[in-house]
This record gives C-alpha cells, structure tokens and sequence, in this order.
C-alpha cells in the first residue's frame, strides 16, 4: 500500500482522494495532510481519514 502526503491550498476539497482511499480505488492510505492556512477547507474533511491529527503552529 502507498502513503500520500496531501499537500492543500485554502479551498481545496480533498473529499474526492479520501474517498477514492477508502473505497480501495487507490491502493493508498493518507498519511499527512499539510497546508500553510489553517482555515484552508480541506483540513476539517482531513481529520476523518488521518489517523493521528496534529496542529503545528507557524512561526
């Protein structure tokens, strides 16, 4: 199985990939999901597919 590393601009959905995950039409597992907006749109859909969620603050 491969690992993806989602790499998210502010409004974009990832509902599709993690899907396309779960439902085994990618042979894959999302592992980390990264964005430099911490209200991008797509970071609250990710808590459902990353297993261990964590928020780093910038500096």
């Amino acid at each position: 199985m491969k690992k993806i590393v989602v790499l998210l601009p502010k409004r974009e959905p990832i509902c599709k990939r993690i899907d396309a995950c779960k439902s085994s039409f990618i042979n894959a597992e999302i592992v980390g999901v990264f964005s430099n907006n911490a209200d991008a749109f797509g970071l609250q859909q990710a808590k459902s597919a990353v297993k261990n969620d964590r928020t780093f603050s910038s500096y």
